[in-house]
């Protein structure tokens, strides 16, 4: 009874923090962009399944000889969402001059209880080939991509970029993501009390993978072959793609332990970003942030290939308490160099700080 609690408890959180994603816009902060749009196709087809649709926006300068294309992934926790609902971020990243798509993939409920993060993945892997062809199809010639999302939609996109990325149908470049769960060690996920019930986590992890996980391989540590395919930092090697990453440090629904496991991951290459943000499971807080180290990400695309090396580690560590906020580090590296590091600490009850 526990687990099915436990597991219900987290589906719900998730949920919830999409919906607050989708309606909450601090100080009315939005991605602005539309002047270098131009034509978008919605709902294109790019599998078998009902949800399998895509939006495609279209750059309005067509005079390049090749374009970089954008994928970016909708959160709602695996159970909702939809592809509409990022619609500014596909227009600002359309407006840059990339080729931009949302594309939507099967979702978990009562009606497809078979549904599970993996096949998801396995959704968006098959996916972006429709996706390359049609913006080919249309005139818009690609060259390279890059992959992005928001929590499940972040989760999503790593799992693309680093599992996948051989499967793509051009280079991919790099990931970009906010507060999207990248691991999957009961240990880390405290606010469900995975640590302390082997039996909850084997029943969620059971659901998340689509692999039958029981408690005994949770206490004997033996179940991480099992969610290897859900944990993005698994497969991360020193051909890893460049990464933007943003965690909240007081998020309770994608705990700080389980983000910062890919950068703790050997064979991590060094160009890297980690960034830890004093704020919640928000996007809303977070995305203006990512936005501003995105700009540089863009710019520089296609992006050499990653330097191994020491890999970056999340700078700070969840707190204690409300009452001791961690001093979090806005940390860039990128190119196998650090381009700049800074430090706050804010006082318990003061707002993050804007950036």
């Amino acid at each position: 009874m526990w687990e099915m609690l436990y597991g219900a408890a987290f589906l719900a959180a998730f949920v919830g923090s999409a919906a607050f994603k989708l309606t909450y816009h601090p100080q009315g902060r939005k991605l602005q962009g539309n002047s270098g749009v131009g034509a978008i196709h919605r709902d294109l087809p790019c599998g078998p399944g009902e949800a399998n649709r895509f939006d495609l926006y279209l750059p309005a300068d067509k005079g390049r000889n090749s374009c970089g294309l954008v994928v970016y992934l909708h959160a709602g926790g695996f159970t909702s969402g939809d592809k509409r609902d990022d619609e500014g971020m596909l227009r600002y990243l359309c407006a840059k001059g990339f080729v931009a798509a949302g594309i939507n993939y099967t979702l978990r409920n009562e009606a497809r209880p078979e549904v599970s993060v993996y096949s998801q993945s396995l959704e968006i892997r098959e996916s972006i080939p429709a996706v390359a062809a049609a913006a080919e199809r249309l005139g818009y010639p690609l060259d390279r991509m890059a992959v992005g999302g928001g929590s499940a939609g972040g989760c999503l996109a790593l799992l693309y970029a680093y599992r996948d990325r051989n499967a793509a149908p051009v280079p991919v470049k790099m990931v970009f993501e906010a507060v999207g769960p990248a691991s999957f060690h009961h240990q880390d996920w405290t606010p469900y009390g995975l640590d302390r019930s082997p039996e909850a986590a084997a029943h969620l992890f059971s659901v998340m993978s689509g692999n039958s996980i029981t408690p005994d391989m949770i206490q004997a540590e033996a179940y991480h072959e099992a969610v290897k395919n859900i944990s993005a930092y698994r497969w991360v090697d020193e051909r890893t793609v460049p990464t933007l990453c943003a965690y909240g440090a007081y998020d309770k629904v994608c705990p700080f332990a389980s983000a910062g496991r890919p950068t703790r991951y050997p064979a991590a290459p060094l160009a890297r970003i980690a960034y830890s943000i004093e704020a919640l499971h928000s996007i809303a807080d977070i995305c203006p942030i990512v936005k501003s180290k995105l700009e540089i990400f863009l710019r520089k695309l296609p992006l050499p290939a990653p330097v191994r090396g020491m890999p970056c580690v999340f700078p700070g560590t969840p707190p204690a308490s409300p009452r001791t906020p961690p001093r979090a580090c806005r940390h860039f590296a990128g190119h196998g160099r650090s381009v700049g590091t800074r430090y706050s600490h804010r006082a318990p009850g003061r707002p993050p700080a804007q950036q």
